[in-house]
């Protein structure tokens, strides 16, 4: 496919069921081009994909990334955002990148802004793991992908309680209960301890999927003071609340968190 719309596709830059490309706009301004093609996909599931663009393509913020157009074209959903260079958190965990306790304090706090916007605008991304933040190579963090729905607005909602990655969901999406924000607090804490530590706050000698599940619902987090004996004073307090089963007593809002912090 050499067009999609009016935006040449110059480079593929993830395959796979939402294939990623590095494209042109008519205006000559380069983009990536988030698209999924309509085929087999139910009214609802392109209803969200639209719903998502069209949403984003309000959202302003510097941890967030930026949507410019979405629609359809040759039978293919699409949005154009921002292009950014560097790596998600995903791969930098992966590639075993050394930060220091300013940089990973720094990271926290971006997200946390980007999330605050977010339910400032009663958005909750649902979604969040390390793949879905963005370190792009001036150390400036963005919350992307986003999964989101109006908070108690749409029946998206409600059809959509369980859509994120089980191993970074709070309890309560995991039994598919209401999403607020700080349902994304509790995902984002998750992402945070790792950060930190290196290790999933809830991993078990059994790496699969339920037991990590089950952890998370029923299991008190491993000891940040135990793997990260250097971790600033107070750092584990704050994820611990950042982590409560319950969302009514964990830390509310992800701006709770930056002050925290």
């Amino acid at each position: 496919m050499d067009k999609i719309g009016s935006y040449e596709i110059l480079e593929t830059l993830h395959s796979g069921s939402q294939p990623l490309y590095r494209a042109k706009a008519a205006d000559g301004r380069i983009v990536a081009l988030k698209t999924t093609p309509v085929k087999g996909l139910t009214r609802e599931v392109c209803e969200r994909f639209l719903r998502e663009a069209e949403t984003c393509r309000t959202l302003d913020h510097p941890n967030l990334v930026r949507v410019f157009e979405s629609g359809e074209a040759s039978g293919v959903l699409f949005q154009a955002m921002e292009l950014l260079e560097g790596a998600d958190l995903r791969k930098v965990f992966a590639q075993g990148r050394k930060f220091t306790w300013e940089e990973k304090l720094s990271i926290m706090e971006q997200v946390c802004d980007g999330l605050q916007y977010l339910h400032a605008h009663h958005l909750v991304h649902r979604a969040i793991k390390p793949a879905d933040l963005f370190m792009d190579n001036s150390g400036r963090v963005r919350v992307v992908d986003f999964g989101m729905v109006r908070v108690a607005e749409s029946d998206l909602t409600r059809a959509a309680a369980s859509v994120g990655t089980l191993d970074y969901m709070a309890p309560e999406q995991i039994r598919g209960e209401r999403c607020t924000a700080a349902t994304d607090v509790f995902s984002a804490a998750i992402v945070f301890f790792q950060l930190a530590s290196g290790q999933h706050p809830f991993s078990t000698k059994d790496r699969s999927v339920v037991p990590v599940v089950s952890a998370i619902v029923f299991e008190n987090p491993l000891s940040l003071a135990a793997l990260c004996p250097d971790a600033p004073e107070g750092l584990q307090f704050i994820i611990n609340k950042a982590l409560e089963k319950d969302p009514a007593k964990r830390i509310g809002s992800a701006d709770e968190v930056v002050h925290a912090l």
